[in-house]
C-alpha cells in the first residue's frame, strides 16, 4: 500500500535497487519521490544488499559510490532528480588490496504495480550521465530478474555500460594531455616516414628481431640500445621494426622523438609510452587508470614517480597477479633520445630504463633505445653498473655493408625516377659510373645518399637529368653553386642544427680546435688530442666542453686516450666541407687565416718554451709520466708544422702576429737548427719591431745570449751590420735580437751573410741586384785578427758597408 502524499497528488513510489559492485566501486541506484519539497535533493546512502544476494553479487570491502534517483509513473514529472555522493575510491595499491574482479552483477526487485516500466528503465540509464571521478574495472552486467519483462534488454545494459566506459575515458584524459601526439609509429604526421630498404642492414636487422622473439630463458638483455652517429639510419632502423613488430603483435609503444617537431620534451615521454600501452592492453588501462583516479596528479610528478606508477609498479601487478595476459614479451621503441631537451633528462631515462631492465626480470616489456653517441652517455656506456643491464649495437658509417647498402638504395631509387619520368630519361640512364661516384662520397652515410636522391627527384624542378648532373659536378668540386641551390643544402642544414647546440661562448674554442684538426689533421703526422689542447692552451675540461655537442659528427677520443696521439676524427668528411665553406656553414664556417694566425702565435710562443721545461708549462696534464711526452710531442709540431703557416700570414693578419709576439718571452728560446734559421729572415723582413739585425748602439740592454749556435762557428768572424753585409764566400756569424723589451734573447747564426740577407728580402718581397765590387773595412767593433773579406753589394738600391 502506497501512503499518499497529499489530496491532490498520489504518487505510486517504485522502489529499484541496483546494486552494482566491481573492484573497488559500489553503486547503490534508488528511485526517490522528486516533487516533494521534504526531500533533499541530493543525499547520501549505504549500498543496501539483502544477505542473499551476496551469492550472485560481488562488493569491493572499500566504501562505495551511491548514486539516487527518483521516477514516477505521473507524467508531469520530466526527469528524475539525481543524488550522487562519492564516500572514497580505495587508494590503497598493495597488490593484495588491487582485486581484479571480472564479475559486477546488476539485481532488480520489480515493484508492485509498476506502470511505465520501460520509461523508468531508460531514465535510469541518465544516472551514469556525466559522471566522472568514479571507476569500475572489468564489469560484467547479470540481469537477475527472470520475471521481469526486460529481462535480456541489451539496449538499457549496454547504454550503462557506454556510461560507465565514458566515465573512465575521463579519466584517462589527464595521461592523454601529456602524451606527445604525432610522435607514434604509424602516426598521419609522419606519413613519410624512413624505412629501411629490404636489401639494407639485414643483418642488423634479424639480430634485433631474434632478440626480441627469442624465449625468455634464452634472453641475456631485456634492453638494446642501437648508437650511432647523424645520418646513418638509425630512424629508419626503429620504423621498420616497430612496423615488423606490430605485424607480429609483438609492439607495446613506439615513441620517434624529434626536436624539429617539438616532440623533446621529457616529461612527456613515460606518459606517452603509458598511453599507447593501454590502448594495447585494456588490463594495464584498469589498473593506470584506477591511479590516476585517485591522484589525477601522477602526469605532473617527477620521471622517476612516473615511471614507478605508470610502467614498473603496474606491470609488476600483471606479472604477478595475471602472467596470462601477456603471453609474450612486449617491445618499447623509444627513438632519437637524445632530440629530448637536456642531457641530464635523457640520461635519467636510460638509468631508469636500464635499471628496470636490470632488476624487474619478468617484466614482459623489452627495450629498445636508439640514439647517437653524444658525449653525456659516456659514463652510461662504460661503467658495469650499466652495460651489465643492455645490449649495445653501434653503426660504423663506412664499414663495408653500410656502403654495399648504400649503393642499393641509389640503385633502387634512381630505377624509381627514371620510371617516372620514363619519357624523359633513357633506360641507360643514370650511368652506373655516375651512381658509384654519389656511393663514393657517401662512404656509407644514408643522409648523404638520400639528400642527393631528394634533389635529383625535386618535383618542382622535374628534370633529374640535368639535376644529377649538377650534383657530379657539385660532388667533384668542379663547380660552386648557391647556399640554397647545391645539392647537399638539405644536409647542410642537418650540420647547422647540430652546430647551433653549441653556446654562443664556446663556439670560438669549439671553432679553433676544428679548424686545427681540418688544416693540420693527418694520418701520417699524427697530432694527439693533448699535444692540440696545450699548443693552443686549453685545459682538458675547455676542450672536451668544446667539443661534447659534436658527438653526432666526430669521434672524441677519451681522456684516456688522448695522450697517445689519439686526436678527434670527423665522422664523414662532409661535415669538413661544410665547415670549410663559408656560403655554406656561414657564421660556422672556420676562417682559415685565422687558424694560421692562432697557430703561428702559439707555435712561436712554445718554441719559447724552455728544453727542460717542468710540466707547469702544460694546461693539459696527462696522468702518469706522460707529461714529458706531451710537452715533446707539442714543441715537435710547433717546430716542424706551426712555424710554416707564418708564411701564410697576410695582411692584417702579420700586424696581429706582431702584436702577439710581444707579449711573447723569448729569453729561453732554443735554437733550432734549420726551422729556426728559415724563420727568422721573414720575422726580420715582416716584424721588425720583434726580430732585428744587431747594430752599432743597440738599445738592448744585456739581453740572454744563446751560445748554442756560437759553438759550430769554428772559428768564423763575427759579421757587425751597421747597414746591410757584404757579399762574401766565407761564413759568418750574424747576431740576431728576437724579442720585446727585456723579453728578448740573441741569437748567433753561422752563415753567409748576403745569403742571409737576400733571404730577408725576398721575404719582403724585393729584389737583391750585385752592383759593384770594393773592398771593405771590418767594422772597428770587430777584433783586428778577425778580417774578412767581402764585396760590397746594392740590395734594393741601398748600399750597405760593414
Amino acid at each position: 500500500m502506497i501512503p499518499q502524499e497529499s489530496q491532490a497528488d498520489t504518487i505510486t513510489r517504485q522502489k529499484r535497487s541496483w546494486s552494482i559492485a566491481s573492484g573497488d566501486v559500489d553503486i547503490d541506484v534508488c528511485p526517490d519521490y522528486p516533487g516533494s519539497e521534504d526531500k533533499k535533493k541530493r543525499q547520501r546512502t549505504e549500498a543496501r544488499t539483502s544477505p542473499e544476494d551476496t551469492s550472485s553479487s560481488v562488493h569491493s570491502q572499500s566504501q562505495g559510490f551511491s548514486l539516487e534517483i527518483a521516477s514516477t509513473n505521473n507524467a508531469a514529472h520530466q526527469q528524475p532528480s539525481l543524488t550522487a555522493s562519492r564516500h572514497s575510491l580505495s587508494a590503497d595499491r598493495s597488490e593484495s588490496a588491487f582485486n581484479l574482479k571480472d564479475t559486477t552483477t546488476v539485481t532488480e526487485e520489480p515493484p508492485a504495480n509498476m506502470q511505465s516500466k520501460a520509461t523508468d528503465m531508460l531514465r535510469a540509464v541518465h544516472t551514469f550521465q556525466n559522471a566522472r571521478d568514479f571507476v569500475i574495472n572489468n564489469p560484467n552486467f547479470i540481469y537477475q530478474c527472470p520475471s521481469s519483462p526486460f529481462v535480456g534488454d541489451v539496449t538499457s545494459l549496454s547504454a550503462i555500460l557506454s556510461q560507465i566506459t565514458h566515465a573512465g575515458e575521463a579519466v584517462f584524459v589527464a595521461l592523454s594531455r601529456r602524451r606527445m601526439e604525432g610522435a607514434e609509429v604509424d602516426s598521419s604526421s609522419r606519413e613519410y616516414p624512413p624505412r629501411c630498404h629490404p636489401q639494407t642492414r639485414k643483418n642488423l636487422r634479424a639480430r634485433i628481431v631474434n632478440w626480441f622473439q627469442r624465449a625468455q630463458a634464452r634472453r641475456r638483455w631485456r634492453m638494446l640500445w642501437l648508437l650511432g652517429p647523424a645520418g646513418t639510419g638509425k630512424s629508419a632502423i626503429a620504423q621498420t621494426i616497430a612496423e615488423e613488430a606490430k605485424i607480429a603483435c609483438r609492439l607495446g609503444a613506439a615513441l620517434f622523438l624529434s626536436r624539429a617537431n617539438h616532440h623533446d620534451n621529457p616529461d612527456h615521454v613515460i606518459p606517452t609510452l603509458a598511453h599507447q600501452l593501454a590502448r594495447k592492453l585494456p588490463e594495464y588501462k584498469q589498473i593506470i587508470s584506477h591511479r590516476l583516479a585517485d591522484d589525477p596528479t601522477i602526469v605532473e610528478k617527477n620521471r622517476r614517480t612516473q615511471f614507478r606508477e605508470l610502467i614498473i609498479e603496474p606491470f609488476r601487478l600483471l606479472a604477478t597477479q595475471k602472467p596470462s595476459i601477456i603471453r609474450e614479451p612486449l617491445i618499447i621503441i623509444l627513438d632519437g633520445l637524445d632530440e629530448c631537451n637536456g642531457a641530464g633528462a635523457q640520461c635519467e631515462l636510460i638509468e631508469l630504463i636500464s635499471n628496470h631492465a636490470r632488476t624487474f626480470r619478468e617484466s614482459p616489456l623489452l627495450w629498445m633505445i636508439i640514439s647517437r653517441p653524444e658525449w653525456h652517455f659516456s659514463y652510461l656506456l662504460t661503467e658495469p653498473e650499466y652495460t651489465a643491464s643492455y645490449q649495445m649495437e653501434e653503426l660504423i658509417i663506412d664499414d663495408k655493408e653500410a656502403q654495399a647498402d648504400v649503393l642499393h638504395v641509389l640503385d633502387d631509387r634512381f630505377t624509381r625516377i627514371r620510371r617516372r619520368y620514363q619519357h624523359q630519361l633513357a633506360l641507360t640512364w643514370p650511368p652506373k659510373t655516375a651512381l658509384k661516384n654519389i656511393a663514393a662520397v657517401a662512404k656509407g652515410m644514408f643522409a648523404v645518399s638520400d639528400t642527393v636522391i631528394r634533389f635529383v627527384e625535386d618535383e618542382g624542378v622535374s628534370d633529374p637529368f640535368g639535376r644529377l648532373e649538377i650534383c657530379l659536378k657539385f660532388l667533384n668540386g668542379s663547380c660552386a653553386f648557391a647556399k640554397e641551390v647545391h645539392p647537399l643544402h638539405a644536409l647542410d642544414l642537418f650540420y647547422c642544427e647540430i652546430m647551433s647546440k653549441i653556446p654562443s661562448d664556446v663556439l670560438p674554442t669549439t671553432k679553433r680546435i676544428l679548424g686545427v684538426d681540418l688544416l693540420f689533421g693527418s694520418d701520417s703526422e699524427p697530432f694527439g688530442a693533448v699535444a692540440q689542447a696545450n699548443l693552443l692552451h686549453l685545459s682538458q675540461a675547455e676542450y672536451y666542453s668544446a667539443l661534447k655537442h659534436l658527438a653526432s659528427v666526430l669521434s672524441v677520443p677519451p681522456a684516456s686516450d688522448a695522450p697517445f696521439l689519439f686526436r678527434i676524427h670527423f665522422d664523414h668528411a662532409t661535415f669538413g666541407d661544410f665547415l670549410r665553406d663559408p656560403n655554406r656553414s656561414g657564421k660556422y664556417a672556420i676562417d682559415e687565416a685565422a687558424v694560421y694566425l692562432d697557430v703561428a702565435v702559439n707555435s712561436m710562443r712554445w718554441i719559447a718554451v724552455p728544453q727542460h721545461a717542468t710540466k707547469n708549462y702544460a694546461t693539459w696534464i696527462a696522468e702518469g709520466d706522460l707529461w714529458q711526452v706531451d710537452l715533446n710531442s707539442t714543441r715537435a709540431f710547433a717546430m716542424s708544422r706551426g712555424l710554416q703557416t707564418l708564411w701564410r700570414l697576410e695582411g692584417s693578419s702579420v700586424q696581429k702576429l706582431e702584436n702577439a709576439l710581444k707579449y711573447i718571452d723569448f729569453r729561453h728560446l732554443v735554437f733550432y737548427d734549420e726551422p729556426v734559421f728559415e724563420l727568422i729572415p721573414w720575422l726580420i723582413s715582416k716584424v721588425p719591431s720583434i726580430a732585428h739585425l744587431k747594430k752599432p748602439g743597440c738599445c738592448l740592454q744585456q739581453p740572454r745570449i744563446q751560445k748554442s749556435a756560437v759553438w759550430e762557428t769554428y772559428g768564423a768572424p763575427y759579421a757587425s751590420l751597421a747597414g746591410g753585409p757584404y757579399w762574401c764566400e766565407e761564413r759568418a756569424v750574424v747576431i740576431v735580437h728576437i724579442g720585446s723589451g727585456k723579453r728578448t734573447c740573441e741569437l748567433s747564426l753561422v752563415t753567409r751573410p748576403h745569403d742571409f740577407m737576400e733571404k730577408v728580402h725576398l721575404s719582403a718581397g724585393q729584389k737583391v741586384e750585385p752592383i759593384d765590387v770594393k773592398l771593405g773595412d771590418i767594422a772597428s767593433s770587430l777584433p783586428s785578427s778577425e778580417l774578412l773579406s767581402s764585396v760590397s753589394c746594392s740590395i734594393s738600391g741601398n748600399s750597405a758597408v760593414i
